[in-house]
């Protein structure tokens, strides 16, 4: 990812915003040493995320939605027989 910079890249997970490692690797998400978030590196993310538990996860997915960087959709099996 360092060598093509500017290459466009979508991440895919089918656990989205669940657990921290969920996101710690998704360097270009901008979530660390970009200043659009308060962590300076993939360590302080993960470390100040853990502690927030679930409810800091979905402050972080709330936040890349509005920054038009994630998108979580969910399937409706109701009408499953």
């Amino acid at each position: 990812m360092r060598i093509a910079s500017l290459a466009r890249v979508v991440y895919v997970s089918a656990t989205g915003a669940t657990k921290v490692s969920n996101l710690s690797y998704a360097n270009r998400l901008g979530l660390w040493q970009t200043g659009d978030f308060p962590f300076t590196s993939r360590e302080d993310f993960v470390e100040s995320i853990s502690v927030g538990g679930i409810a800091a996860m979905e402050v972080v997915a709330r936040d890349l939605k509005a920054l038009g960087l994630y998108l979580a959709r969910s399937l409706n099996f109701s009408l499953l027989n």
